[in-house]
């Protein structure tokens, strides 16, 4: 034919320049999003009329070391962690999940993040070590005015860590924003009581994992200043496993659709709403993000 099937920017037996250099690849079927009426073995990840050369080889994403891609996670921590233990070190950089599918990691900082305080790694998984200030303001939490509060007035280096808190609002609320990996819940820099937490460094309340038992049971904080995030974690440590696609996340970011479980008996309401499940000891959580797509089994 001379023009492609929908989605495919119009290559015919030739290409147009737009066209990422399809056509002499034989075409792909529709199942591979692009055009013609049938596709050879090399055309596997034709998307967009973008994998076909005149080679029959797909055409490779060019990525740079550090730029974010899809990814598959899955994670299984228990549903009913029980009382918190001693502190066992993490070993793998994973603290846990946030409700909006990105991880919570406490490697060594960089300082080096977007607008919204995350960054991504050489695995190409975005993640957060610092509180994520996009994702807490849609979470209703009180935040700074800038994304930068981690720097310095004169805007060239990090800011001294002992005056990195005082950046942030003193009282607000937090919901749960997350699970560690022992099935304890994470919560933003607020306690029950509406007061920002400090951390065991800095004279605060927290004990050595970033957490502390209150009216809602035992939980980890994320803070403003070191460790910033659990470096340790109280409960037994489930699994959790990954795997890399070829696809990269979109460079204006995502908005995602959150749906989790309500952290006690009483209906939660917030921008986000969160339902009740009492389906037993094992549930599934499935979110879905344009950076993962996770799910968080719960076990006992």
């Amino acid at each position: 034919s001379t023009t492609c099937s929908a989605g495919c920017d119009a290559c015919g037996s030739s290409c147009s320049a737009g066209c990422g250099g399809c056509g002499g690849c034989g075409t792909c079927s529709a199942g591979c999003d692009a055009c013609g009426s049938s596709c050879s073995t090399g055309c596997d990840g034709c998307g967009g009329c973008d994998g076909c050369g005149s080679s029959k080889e797909p055409t490779k994403v060019t990525t740079g070391a550090y730029d974010p891609m899809y990814q598959h996670y899955t994670m299984m921590i228990p549903q009913e962690p029980g009382t918190p233990g001693d502190a066992t070190e993490i070993k793998d950089n994973v603290v846990g999940l946030m409700s909006n599918g990105v991880l919570l990691d406490t490697h060594e900082q960089t300082w080096s993040y977007d607008s919204c305080n995350g960054h991504s790694d050489k695995m190409h998984q975005y993640h957060y070590h610092i509180p994520p200030i996009c994702y807490l303001k849609s979470m209703g939490v009180a935040t700074p005015e800038k994304a930068d509060w981690w720097m310095a007035d004169n805007g060239s280096e990090v800011r001294a860590y002992d005056e990195m808190t005082a950046q942030w609002p003193s009282t607000g609320s937090s919901p749960v924003i997350g699970y560690a990996r022992d099935g304890f819940p994470i919560y933003g820099l607020y306690d029950t009581d509406g007061n920002i937490q400090r951390s065991k460094m800095y004279g605060g309340d927290l004990d050595e994992c970033n957490g502390k038992e209150d009216s809602n049971g035992y939980g980890y904080y994320i803070t403003a200043e070191p460790p910033f995030v659990p470096t340790c974690l109280r409960g037994s440590i489930g699994s959790f496993a990954f795997a890399p696609t070829d696809i990269a996340c979109p460079k204006e970011g995502i908005t995602n659709s959150i749906e989790g479980l309500s952290a006690s008996t009483e209906e939660v309401v917030t921008d986000n709403t969160e339902k009740e499940d009492d389906s037993g000891a094992y549930a599934k959580v499935p979110i879905f993000s344009a950076l993962v797509t996770a799910t968080v089994a719960f076990f006992v």
